[in-house]
């Protein structure tokens, strides 16, 4: 059987709300993640890796879908993962050390 994760993180942003006007925004949020759509089978050992790649890589409107950022207007992402679960196991495979 394939390992899901529930992934909780916080992600920063420059967001450009009009010509000369840069904010930074942030939110916090978790995201269910699961093998389909990966060609790179995930575990407990390379989640981490894989989930910083897509989280880049995937629009803030699918990270966080109760917001309507547009993602040409920001720039600058930064993500802080806190805490990775395998809910198959539900056991913790990455809590950011504070």
């Amino acid at each position: 059987m394939d390992n899901y994760y529930k992934i909780f993180f916080t992600i920063y942003f420059d967001y450009a709300t009009s010509k000369n006007k840069i904010v930074t925004k942030f939110f916090k949020s978790d995201f269910d993640l699961g093998p389909s759509g990966f060609e790179e089978k995930f575990n407990d050992e390379n989640i981490f890796r894989i989930w910083n790649k897509h989280a880049n890589q995937t629009s803030l409107k699918i990270l966080n879908p109760t917001t309507s950022f547009d993602d040409s207007k920001a720039t600058n992402r930064k993500i802080i993962t806190h805490r990775i679960v395998n809910l198959k196991t539900l056991s913790e495979v990455f809590l950011k050390k504070t």
